[in-house]
């Protein structure tokens, strides 16, 4: 069930993408009303269970294909547009994507009141992103999750 869930969302967010218009320059979605749309708190503990459970690449749902999946270190954070924040991690795990473990990625991510993950220095994150306009991007609604330091 909470595959399916997870799934349906992803569905959801590229079908939004798809229509035009629905994401900020911070990397947060509105609707057409121009409301902030965000998961509830099961939603996104759902997400980051499906996420935690992928153990390879096999294992990850065909709604993710395209997005990458890694375990990474954040290294530094900065500001990033619309007071987004942007954090490099060091790879420590490629699960998914065309890096390699100890390459430093960038990604974005909205504020955490607009539906971003809040990235700390030093500590480990599980990532699932997605690249737009050259960037790639996470929401807490996507399941990144920080697994510690």
């Amino acid at each position: 069930m909470r595959l399916w869930r997870f799934s349906r969302w992803m569905l959801v967010t590229l079908m939004l993408i798809c229509a035009g218009g629905c994401l900020n320059p911070d990397g947060s979605f509105r609707d057409l009303e121009g409301n902030v749309l965000t998961k509830t708190p099961e939603e996104v503990r759902q997400a980051q269970q499906t996420l935690l459970a992928i153990k390879s690449e096999a294992g990850m749902l065909p709604s993710m294909k395209g997005g990458v999946l890694f375990d990474g270190n954040v290294e530094t954070i900065s500001i990033g547009p619309e007071a987004s924040t942007v954090a490099t991690l060091k790879v420590v795990h490629r699960i998914s994507g065309a890096f390699s473990e100890g390459d430093r990625l960038r990604v974005q991510t909205p504020s955490v009141a607009r539906g971003g993950v809040l990235f700390v220095e030093g500590r480990r994150f599980r990532v699932f992103a997605v690249e737009f306009d050259g960037q790639l991007r996470t929401w807490s609604s996507a399941g990144t999750v920080e697994l510690g330091s």
